[in-house]
């Protein structure tokens, strides 16, 4: 399993400026993904980054609002916790 590091810039400036980061790991107990939305929704890593287009196995851009017939992805994420929910609406 991955573990976040807190020495980079970049999690320390998410940090310093409030802003939550959400790991997901997909084998965990306890968690569960919306697998057929996430792995059925389109794609759009070619469109954005066509340079990029090799790596689409292995990320993927969804335009949520377009997957979801215009619904909004919400996250709400207690961090003293380590919980997080998100869902659409």
């Amino acid at each position: 399993m991955p573990e976040l590091s807190f020495g980079t810039h970049f999690f320390q400036d998410l940090v310093e400026s409030s802003i939550r980061y959400l790991p997901l790991y997909p084998g965990e107990e306890g968690g569960v993904l919306n697998r057929a939305f996430l792995l059925g929704a389109e794609n759009q890593l070619e469109a954005l980054v066509p340079e990029y287009a090799h790596l689409g196995r292995a990320i993927r851009v969804i335009d949520v609002a377009a997957a979801s017939g215009g619904q909004a992805l919400k996250v709400a994420m207690n961090a003293e916790e380590d919980e997080a929910l998100g869902y659409l609406g």
